[in-house]
C-alpha cells in the first residue's frame, strides 16, 4: 500500500457489499439479514505508536436498508500490532459502533475488522512502516551478576529525535535465548541458565540489548529420614501435628478394613512415633483432620458412611493421646467432607460448597454460613486473619471475607472478594500474609501437576506471577510453607518431598531458576506422600502406603 514515511493510510474494505434483500412484509428484518457497512475511518493518518485521529465506524443496517439500534459488533485486531479502545456506542438513529485504534510499535500490515454474529465483517487495512525518526533506548544496568533465580526489574526510556519521552507501553522485551530466562511486560526478569543472557528492549524498530551474566544460587538442601511408622491394615490419609501428639485420618480398604479410623500418635521421645490410640468412625475415608489452636478440640472428616449422613465429628482433646467423642454434625454435609480448617471459634467444611459451622460450644455446633460459587466442588480452604482461601477445583481459588474489615463479610455472611483459576482442578492453596503471595497446588494426574504462586497483594486483582513443576506426571497433594525459613515443603504422591526455596520476589519457572532444593522418596518405589508438616524443626509426612514418616530437612552453601 502507498502511503507517506511513518504514517499509516487506511482503506476501509468490506465483506458485505451489498445488502440483503428485504422481507416483504412490515416486520423488521431477522437478525440475520443484517450487514455491516463501512463510513469512516478511510484515508486516515497518524504516526506510528500514536493514535488515529478519528475513530473507525462501522454501521449496522437490516434487510430494508434500515439502521439497527444495539446490535453487538466485534472489534478485533486481525494482523499487526494495535491496542483497541471502545470509544463508540450506538445512537437511537444511527446503528453506528466505532473503534479508536492506538497503533503498535511492529512494522508491517496492519488490518482491523469489525463483525457481527452472522458473519458479516469489514475490515480496514493498512501498513506501518518505520518511523522516520531514530528511537534511543536506554536500560538501567543491574549492579552486579545476577543470582540464578532472583528477580531484578529493568527500566528502559524510550525517546524520539526531539528527546521526547514516548509512552512506556510502546516497548516490548525479551530474553535471547528464549531458554536463558524470562521477561514480563514491565521489565522484571529471572535468568534460568547460568552464564550470558541478552535481555532485549524494542520499540518502534529501535532496540537496546544488555548482556546478563547469570551466576549459580549457591544454596542446597538436604532431607533425611528420623524415623517411620507404618499402617498395615489401612491407607493413611492426611496428619496434624500437635504438641507431643499426631493425628491421622485414613482411607480405601486394604485387607476388608476400609478407611473408618483416626490414628494417634505419641511423636515425643522416641525417633517413630509411637502408635498409642485409634477413634472409629462411620465411614470409608477419613480423609482430614485439624485441632483448634488451642488444643482442646479436634475435628476429622466423613466420607462414604454407611449411614449416608457424613459430617464432621469433634473430638475433646483434655487426653490428647486419647481423644473422646463430642459429638458428629451431619447438616448440610450428607455428600461428605473432603477436607477442613478451624480459625477460632468457626469450622470451614469443604464439601459441595463451603460450610462455616460455629464450634464454640463444641457439643453444640451449628451451621451459620454457607458459599458456593454455582458450579464444581469445594475441595480445600485455608482460613488466615479473617480471609478465606477457598479452594474451589475448577472454578479456581476464590478469596472470600469472612471477618477481615475489607467487603463487610463474616463466617455468618461471607463476601467474595476475588477469585482466579490458575489452570483447574485448584486442589489447596496457603497465603503468605507477610510477601502477599498465595500458593496453589493443581492437582492434576493428566499432565505433570504445577504450584502456582499468585501475586495476592491487591486482593482485588490476582495475578499467577510463577509456577513450580516437578517435572513428572506425579501431581503434588498437599504442601506446608514454612514461612521463617522461606521453604516450600510439597508432597508430591510419588515423588516424595520437595523443598522449594521460596525467599525474595517469586517469578517465572521456579524449577527452571533453580529453586528446587532437595527432594527425597524416602521409601524408594512404594513413596506415595499425601500430607505434609513442618513441627519443632521437624517434618512429617503421611504416606499412604507406609503410615507415618518423621525427616529432617536442612540447608547448606556448598
Amino acid at each position: 500500500m502507498a502511503g507517506t514515511r511513518g504514517t499509516l493510510r487506511l482503506g476501509a474494505l468490506s465483506t458485505a457489499l451489498g445488502l440483503l434483500l428485504c422481507n416483504c412484509d412490515s416486520n423488521p428484518a431477522a437478525p440475520e439479514a443484517w450487514v455491516l457497512l463501512p463510513i469512516a475511518g478511510d484515508d486516515q493518518t497518524a504516526v506510528v505508536g500514536e493514535a488515529l485521529p478519528t475513530l473507525l465506524e462501522v454501521e449496522v443496517r437490516d434487510g430494508r436498508s434500515q439502521p439497527v439500534v444495539g446490535a453487538d459488533v466485534s472489534w478485533s485486531v486481525t494482523a499487526g500490532i494495535a491496542r483497541l479502545e471502545n470509544t463508540a456506542t450506538f445512537t437511537d438513529v444511527s446503528g453506528r459502533s466505532g473503534n479508536r485504534a492506538i497503533l503498535g510499535s511492529t512494522p508491517g500490515l496492519l488490518q482491523i475488522s469489525a463483525a457481527l454474529s452472522n458473519g458479516s465483517r469489514v475490515a480496514f487495512t493498512a501498513e506501518a512502516l518505520p518511523a522516520p525518526y531514530p528511537l534511543v533506548i536506554i536500560i538501567d544496568r543491574p549492579p552486579a551478576p545476577l543470582r540464578r533465580g532472583d528477580v531484578f526489574t529493568f527500566r528502559a526510556v524510550a525517546k524520539d529525535s526531539a528527546g521526547e519521552v514516548l509512552d512506556p507501553s510502546l516497548i516490548s522485551w525479551h530474553v535471547a535465548p528464549d531458554s536463558g530466562g524470562f521477561v514480563d511486560s514491565g521489565g522484571r526478569f529471572v535468568g534460568y541458565e547460568i552464564g550470558a543472557v541478552q535481555v532485549v528492549a524494542a520499540a518502534i524498530g529501535a532496540a537496546d540489548t544488555i548482556e546478563v551474566e547469570i551466576v549459580a544460587r549457591r544454596v542446597n538442601g538436604q532431607y533425611e529420614v528420623v524415623g517411620a511408622s507404618s499402617i498395615a491394615d489401612r491407607r493413611t490419609t492426611d496428619l496434624w501435628v500437635q504438641g507431643v501428639h499426631a493425628y491421622t485420618g485414613s482411607t480405601g480398604c486394604q485387607q476388608a478394613l476400609c478407611g473408618n479410623l483416626l490414628y494417634v500418635w505419641e511423636i515425643a521421645g522416641q525417633p517413630s512415633p509411637r502408635l498409642v490410640d485409634s477413634v472409629l468412625v462411620d465411614a470409608t475415608q477419613v480423609n482430614d483432620v485439624m485441632v483448634t489452636s488451642d488444643g482442646k478440640v479436634a475435628a476429622l472428616t466423613h466420607e462414604g458412611s454407611d449411614d449416608g449422613l457424613n459430617g464432621v465429628t469433634l473430638l475433646d482433646l483434655s487426653d490428647p493421646g486419647h481423644p473422646q467423642r463430642i459429638t458428629r454434625f451431619t447438616e448440610e454435609l450428607e455428600g461428605g467432607v473432603h477436607n477442613l480448617w478451624i480459625d477460632g471459634d468457626y469450622l470451614y467444611a469443604a464439601a459441595s460448597g463451603l460450610k462455616i459451622i460455629d464450634i464454640s460450644t463444641p457439643g453444640s455446633p451449628r451451621l451459620v454460613g454457607s458459599f458456593h460459587a454455582g458450579f464444581s466442588t469445594v475441595h480445600d480452604v485455608y482460613v488466615r486473619d479473617g480471609l478465606a482461601f477457598v479452594s474451589h477445583w475448577n472454578a479456581g481459588l476464590i478469596i472470600l471475607d469472612v471477618g477481615a474489615g475489607i467487603a463487610g463479610g463474616s463466617a455468618a455472611n461471607p463476601v467474595e472478594i476475588s477469585r482466579i483459576d490458575p489452570d483447574g482442578q485448584t486442589h489447596n492453596a496457603w497465603h503468605w500474609q507477610e510477601r502477599g503471595y498465595v500458593f496453589v497446588t493443581e492437582e492434576d494426574f493428566g499432565t505433570p501437576g504445577v504450584v502456582h504462586v499468585v501475586d495476592a497483594r491487591d486482593l482485588g486483582n490476582l495475578r499467577r506471577v510463577a509456577t513450580y513443576r516437578a517435572g513428572s506426571a506425579s501431581p503434588p497433594h498437599f504442601f506446608w510453607l514454612d514461612e521463617a525459613n522461606e521453604v516450600l515443603h510439597i508432597a508430591y504422591y510419588s515423588e516424595g518431598v520437595r523443598a522449594v526455596d521460596v525467599s525474595g520476589e517469586l517469578l517465572g519457572r521456579l524449577d527452571s531458576g533453580g529453586r528446587e532444593l532437595a527432594s527425597l522418596r524416602y521409601a524408594g518405589d512404594e513413596t506415595n506422600s499425601f500430607g505434609i508438616q513442618v513441627h519443632d524443626d521437624l517434618i512429617y509426612v503421611s504416606d499412604r502406603r507406609n503410615g507415618l514418616w518423621v525427616l529432617r530437612f536442612k540447608t547448606a552453601s556448598p
